[in-house]
């Protein structure tokens, strides 16, 4: 037996070897391959020519064009403040110029970058990036030395790779992202810079929910009363249906997107009373439904398909009253002659009043959550060009899936896969630490904080405000206006987790600052029985980012960041369950499964954990 064990010990050491062997051998190829698709840039400088030009300007008159017209049909209250924030008079007139002002078009390029509301329509986006690229065109065609930055560019490339095959997650992989970013701009060999960037595009989020965690975050049970009226054969029926059932969600295999169905399994029970030419006939009526209706989520949002309702429909006459017993005597007969006639006139309509049910539920349902995704993500990042490059959703029997890419042309994603895959729980996430510094840049580059600002969206999210951050009378306000590059990156390592925050600005009462500043913390993270424990490693550091002759003024800003942040990375953070909201609320959470950290990604996986089972559980 003992021998066994060390053949498999033996064995697993020596895959884990192999493993490790073949991963250095692909990493080596990729940078191999990189380096050689960046010598061959040399020498491949690409003036822009006149009728690229006057492509580009072209495209541009058109999409104005299309704006325009878009503009021109928008009410005078919209309409107005919308010209005046692009200044649209200012940039038609400039726009169709021989040569036109690129300062003056450029203050119009801001303002399509304003997060406001609108700005995501199609005419809008196809307009800015079409005058960006002119724009960029224009200025590297006017440019004397365009091909000497080129050659110094291509050679900064070089440098830049032959850092990152040493250090791959240091500053010269961020420099290889910034300067392809450079070469797409300017339209210079772009088939080989879309080459070197495939080296670097590994999905950098990739997110699993099983059909159990879908099926019960969707699933309820229904108990409805409606009233009916209906005329079946002539008679005209009123009363009421009562329809139990629950509904569930079973997940429907598609390579393409997530799609499930939403199934409608019940009974509808009605009580009714007819009257046709005097006569009265009381019956009641069961009603068996099996309903189903498609739902299809992808990166153009949520939607649903035709509902199928199947029923089956039985009645049982209770009474029937006349004037005249002759007449009760006849309408029976007809009542018994005509009584399968009617059960299926009342099983069609039955079918439709399910179908409008269903129809109503789940379109609710998907109105409101397409409204809530449109709102809070797609239009906030369609405004700011931070959509994904990539978002490729699926669906297995058993699981659905999100694969998705953050980066745009400057940026570049992990170059390999999650050295640990994703556990078979209820739900589980691969992040890589390019995710969070990418996604950051189009959401927060730029924006400013105050303090009132940070003590409300720490309100807003349920958690007390530290003293350190509430807002008191006599003290003086602060800001920090957060750094266009990277202005939140983290660093997974083993068991550690690095934040860094990134601010370019920052103001104190009357003071200001304009220097790069760096406020990091690291974390040690402890599995506990719960979840997890972070412990702040050392204190929150606070540096500019070049060093430097510091004023009192810099030193006393500097000092206050390093305060006010400690107080949002805490010395200790312990997590537990994720509490779930809708129909899961106070029933069920999302308990801690797997945790694995390391190579610049997280790994973790979370499992449906019934509330009252683990207070059971905890007391026995």
């Amino acid at each position: 037996m003992k021998n066994i064990h060390l053949i498999i010990a033996c064995t697993m050491v020596q895959f884990s070897v192999c493993a490790a062997v073949a991963a250095g051998q692909e990493a080596d190829e990729l940078w191999s391959d990189v380096q050689n698709l960046v010598s061959s840039l040399k020498g491949g400088y690409q003036p822009i020519d006149d009728k690229q030009l006057a492509v580009a300007k072209k495209n541009v008159l058109a999409a104005t064009a299309v704006a325009a017209k878009q503009l021109d049909g928008l009410p005078e209250e919209e309409a107005q403040p919308r010209a005046e924030a692009l200044q649209w008079q200012s940039f038609v007139k400039a726009v169709a110029e021989s040569t036109p002002d690129l300062a003056e078009l450029n203050e119009t390029l801001i303002g399509l970058y304003a997060d406001s509301d609108g700005l995501e329509a199609d005419h809008w986006l196809d307009l800015r990036s079409k005058l960006e690229r002119y724009m960029y065109l224009s200025q590297f065609a006017a440019d004397k030395d365009a091909a000497k930055r080129y050659e110094a560019r291509v050679n900064l490339l070089s440098e830049a790779v032959t850092t990152a095959t040493t250090e791959p997650r240091g500053p010269a992989t961020i420099l290889i992202g910034r300067l392809l970013g450079w070469f797409d701009r300017h339209d210079q060999q772009l088939e080989a810079i879309g080459k070197i960037r495939d080296h670097f595009s590994q999905p950098n989020l990739v997110l699993t929910v099983s059909e159990r965690m879908a099926d019960k975050a969707a699933s309820r049970h229904i108990n409805r009363t409606l009233p009916v009226k209906e005329n079946i054969l002539g008679t005209k029926i009123r009363g009421t249906a009562t329809t139990t059932g629950d509904i569930t969600i079973k997940l429907l295999p598609d390579p393409n997107q997530i799609a499930a169905q939403v199934l409608l399994t019940g009974t509808a029970s009605s009580e009714n009373t007819g009257w046709n030419r005097g006569v009265r006939i009381r019956s009641e009526g069961t009603t068996s439904i099996q309903a189903s209706k498609p739902v299809f989520f992808d990166k153009n949002g949520i939607s649903t398909g035709r509902t199928l309702v199947d029923c089956s429909t039985t009645t049982h006459i209770k009474s029937i009253n006349a004037d005249r017993q002759i007449v009760e005597k006849i309408a029976w007969k007809k009542a018994c002659k005509s009584k399968s006639e009617a059960e299926c006139i009342a099983n069609q309509l039955a079918e439709a009043r399910v179908r409008q049910e269903i129809d109503d539920e789940v379109i609710s349902l998907v109105l409101e959550n397409r409204q809530k995704f449109e709102k809070d993500i797609r239009n906030p990042m369609l405004r700011r060009n931070t959509t994904p490059r990539s978002f490729l959703t699926s669906t297995e029997p058993e699981r659905i899936w999100l694969r998705m890419l953050q980066a745009n042309s400057f940026q570049l994603s992990a170059f390999a896969e999650a050295p640990v895959d994703l556990p078979a729980t209820d739900v589980a996430v691969q992040v890589h630490e390019s995710f969070v510094a990418n996604l950051s840049e189009g959401l927060i580059g730029g924006i400013t904080l105050t303090d009132e600002g940070i003590a409300e969206k720490i309100a807003e999210s349920g958690r007390e405000v530290p003293d350190e951050l509430k807002i008191r009378d006599g003290t003086d306000p602060w800001s920090i206006t957060f750094s266009m590059s990277r202005p939140v990156s983290v660093n997974f390592d083993r068991d550690a987790v690095l934040i860094v925050v990134r601010g370019s600005r920052f103001t104190r009462g009357s003071q200001t600052v304009t220097r790069d500043m760096q406020i990091s913390a690291r974390y040690k993270i402890e599995r506990t029985a719960s979840g997890l424990r972070l412990i702040r490693d050392g204190d929150v550091n606070a540096e500019y980012v070049e060093q430097g002759a510091e004023s009192i003024g810099d030193i006393a800003v500097k000092t206050l960041m390093g305060t006010k942040f400690a107080a949002v990375f805490k010395e200790e953070f312990e997590t537990t369950g994720i509490q779930l909201p809708g129909p899961l609320a106070g029933k069920a959470e999302l308990s801690l499964n797997s945790f694995d950290l390391g190579s610049g990604w997280a790994v973790i996986g979370w499992n449906l954990v019934d509330i009252a089972t683990e207070v059971t559980a905890s007391v026995d």
